[in-house]
């Protein structure tokens, strides 16, 4: 799914679940089944990409809330995003991670408006850099 983006892959699987569910499919788990996770060096929400990786996590879960999630629970799972923001802020020491997860935030409610035809935004906003 090409909505959801950046270095912060959360959330489609989540998505791809939910919308197989509506239309009728079914999911199915095998347990035999395996997967291997390939580290990588960079990327991620490691050292001087944490921001990047920030706001495209605040955008995915945003727009994942959007979709699925009706307004009161939405709105309890935003509180939750902004919480976790507070917590990168002391854990990171840096007060400006906050409003790097707003935009992220507020950049993901404008790409469900935008894919819905709710909005003329022509694309979510740019990612902070490093």
């Amino acid at each position: 799914e090409e909505a959801f983006g950046g270095a912060a892959s959360l959330w489609e699987e989540t998505d791809l679940c939910l919308r197989i569910r509506r239309l009728g499919g079914r999911l199915r788990y095998e347990p035999r089944a395996w997967v291997i996770h390939r580290p990588h060096a960079t990327g991620g929400c490691r050292g001087d990409r944490f921001r990047e990786w920030l706001y495209w996590h605040a955008h995915n879960s945003m727009l994942y809330a959007c979709r699925h999630l009706a307004a009161g629970p939405r709105a309890l799972f935003t509180a939750g995003r902004v919480a976790r923001f507070l917590g990168f802020c002391a854990e990171h020491r840096d007060a400006a991670l906050f409003g790097v997860g707003l935009r992220g935030l507020g950049a993901g409610r404008e790409t469900h408006r935008r894919l819905a035809g709710l909005s003329g935004t022509a694309a979510p906003a740019v990612p902070p850099a490093g």
